[in-house]
């Protein structure tokens, strides 16, 4: 039987057209390449749609990142010295003794309170109105929406982002894993964090 087969009967098959479709080509089809494509990670098909549909959109590398993130961190620090300078002024005006530091009603605490959330107020206000904090500004990056590639607004960078995420890293026993975790994907991929992830974002340079 195998005696009878000949050079043309080795050769590929091609596929028949059907109605309503045309015939394939050498090169990959774009359902094709769909079909490889839903093989990859949910979070890479997400950054190449947004990509995609924002050709000048770039995703934000890790050292931006963490940059921006160190710029805000030193930011707070900033806020917290101003209250603890604040809070002296107010010891040494009004006389509090230390028995009396740090309670509800030492207007110490207050002050030092007015200090502290100074940095917090502007940078969401930042993020309401531009989807960037202070940090952020300064090294060039912006938060996005996945789904449409616009500038967050204070509802999705910072009460999802920012407030939600943080009462998950504040959980006992397993804060501390949320905010490793939170860390290590900052690594992975296109650094599409777990707070990103929960909040629907990615960081893109500005």
């Amino acid at each position: 039987m195998f005696d009878e087969l000949t050079d043309g009967d080795l050769q590929p098959v091609r596929a028949v057209p059907q109605p309503g479709r045309s015939a394939p080509t050498g090169g990959m089809s774009a359902a094709g390449g769909k079909l490889l494509n839903q093989y990859g990670s949910t979070t890479d098909r997400s950054a190449a749609v947004l990509l995609g549909a924002n050709p000048n959109f770039s995703i934000a590398s890790v050292g931006k990142r963490i940059s921006g993130s160190l710029l805000d961190g030193v930011f707070s620090m900033v806020g917290m010295a101003l209250g603890f300078g604040l809070m002296l002024a107010v010891y040494a005006v009004s006389g509090v003794d230390e028995e009396q530091a740090g309670e509800f009603s030492d207007p110490g605490f207050w002050a030092f309170m007015v200090g502290a959330i100074i940095p917090p107020i502007i940078n969401a206000v930042l993020v309401s109105m531009s989807g960037q904090t202070l940090g952020k500004k300064l090294v060039g990056t912006v938060i996005v929406n996945e789904a449409t590639g616009a500038p967050v607004g204070f509802t999705q960078g910072i009460l999802q982002r920012t407030f939600v995420f943080g009462i998950f890293t504040g959980l006992p026993l397993i804060g501390i894993f949320v905010a490793l975790a939170d860390v290590v994907y900052l690594f992975i991929g296109d650094h599409q964090t777990l707070h990103d992830k929960y909040a629907k974002t990615y960081v893109v340079n500005a």
